[in-house]
């Protein structure tokens, strides 16, 4: 690093928790059965969930070797289509509505181009100095933030006494 100070450069994918970001903004449509591929669906989505991206902050703070550039990625990238699909029946609900990518901008700005456009990125560098992903693939990410967000209603944010 520069002037001896060691340098670290996280580079992640889209983030997946339950209550914020682009999770925040699906789950209601798709809750709904409103949801569905954007496009052709084809875009990559290289994601990481919440608790790994944190748990990646943790390794890196307690490893003094580490040093560079590290891709945050779990290790299962997912195409638009396969994330549709994999939360559609998660939620246990239908996802036939495809969502053209020009309405997605209109919406959602430049917000909107993690979903049109995408790269097959992992992470290689972290696994290879010892790192483990707790959710290495989508559908147990989905099953996880799911349940956290069914907890609260979706209308109202109050939590669900059913949970």
């Amino acid at each position: 690093g520069t002037h001896g100070i060691r340098t670290l450069i996280f580079r992640f994918g889209l983030v997946l928790g339950h209550d914020g970001g682009l999770m925040r903004q699906l789950l209601l449509p798709f809750w709904l059965g409103l949801g569905g591929p954007v496009g052709d669906g084809r875009q990559a989505l290289s994601w990481v969930h919440l608790d790994d991206l944190i748990a990646a902050y943790q390794f890196a703070l307690e490893r003094d070797d580490l040093s560079g550039v590290y891709h945050i990625c779990a290790p299962h990238p997912v195409s638009n289509a396969e994330f549709t699909r994999l939360l559609g029946e998660t939620l246990k609900r239908p996802t036939f509505f495809r969502v053209p990518a020009t309405m997605l901008k209109l919406v959602y700005g430049e917000g909107a181009d993690v979903m049109t456009s995408g790269q097959w990125v992992t992470s290689e560098r972290l696994p290879e100095s010892g790192f483990t992903f707790q959710y290495p693939s989508l559908e147990p990410a989905l099953k996880d933030i799911v349940d956290k967000a069914e907890q609260v209603c979706p209308f109202t944010g109050v939590a669900n006494p059913s949970h």
